[in-house]
């Protein structure tokens, strides 16, 4: 003698069928959305989104009016012959390093400069071997856009600072590149009552050296229980006011004394 099928079940079956497209797709969709999510990251005003190897980033309200950026991935190869002493950068990844051309780094305390890409190589990166090998990289790496901070983390770097109304200085900034921003201060510089450059930095206490064409030429000690002040240098007939002013966040940490200088003042005439 033959049983019916319960009915729950055959109603089940029969929904199953009539629904799986509908069910396959959902769980496709959760799997892709799950993906995505996991590859958002939110920080200082941006969010950036690299599911694949591209890297997404959507800015919020900025200075430079931004709406967003498609960055990376790069690939390493070597330097070319003369080039032992340059970084040949993208500058997406450059930007992703808060760095410019012709600021430099130092690896394994060697110097080294950055520099555009060649004519047709906007996502290789040129390093030399010496550098590569500090970095744990090899030819034909390929770097997505949101590692290329973890490679370069920790290291000096030398930034030139824009300065406006001054053609005779040149301001620049000794840093340590961070992974992920913290809060920092910002710093303005003037020159005879004009600002003519600032910049952001996270300070920790401690000593911090400021030179004049490559001399140091007076230290600041910084604490955090009275962080705003300002700071004097009488070159000549100039006077400079080093400003530290409001809170701000930044992913460089201003280098201090034992490590190297702080800001270096250039004055490209007899002062």
């Amino acid at each position: 003698m033959m049983r019916k099928p319960d009915g729950r079940l055959q109603t089940l079956r029969s929904f199953f069928y009539m629904h799986s497209p509908i069910l396959v797709s959902a769980i496709i969709l959760i799997a892709m959305i799950s993906t995505l999510l996991g590859a958002i990251h939110f920080e200082d005003g941006k969010v950036s989104i690299e599911p694949t190897s591209r890297n997404l980033i959507i800015w919020g309200p900025n200075q430079n009016n931004k709406s967003f950026d498609l960055r990376g991935p790069y690939t390493v190869d070597s330097a070319l012959e003369n080039e032992t002493s340059l970084l040949r950068m993208p500058q997406e990844a450059m930007d992703s390093l808060g760095l410019s051309y012709g600021d430099s780094i130092y690896i394994k305390n060697e110097n080294y400069t950055l520099n555009q890409t060649l004519s047709g190589e906007d996502t290789i990166m040129r390093i030399p071997a010496d550098a590569r090998s500090y970095l744990g990289l090899n030819v034909r790496d390929v770097i997505r856009d949101s590692d290329v901070r973890n490679i370069f983390k920790n290291l000096y770097a030398v930034k030139n600072l824009q300065v406006q109304n001054n053609t005779n200085l040149t301001v620049q900034e000794g840093v340590i590149i961070k992974t992920g921003a913290e809060n920092a201060r910002i710093v303005n510089i003037y020159l005879n009552d004009q600002k003519v450059a600032t910049t952001t930095g996270i300070f920790k206490n401690g000593t911090y050296s400021i030179d004049v064409n490559g001399v140091i030429y007076k230290n600041i000690y910084f604490d955090d229980q009275n962080p705003q002040a300002d700071y004097y240098l009488y070159v000549g007939q100039n006077v400079i006011k080093i400003e530290i002013d409001a809170e701000a966040k930044s992913d460089m940490a201003f280098v201090t004394a034992n490590e190297g200088w702080f800001l270096n003042l250039i004055f490209n005439e007899n002062i």
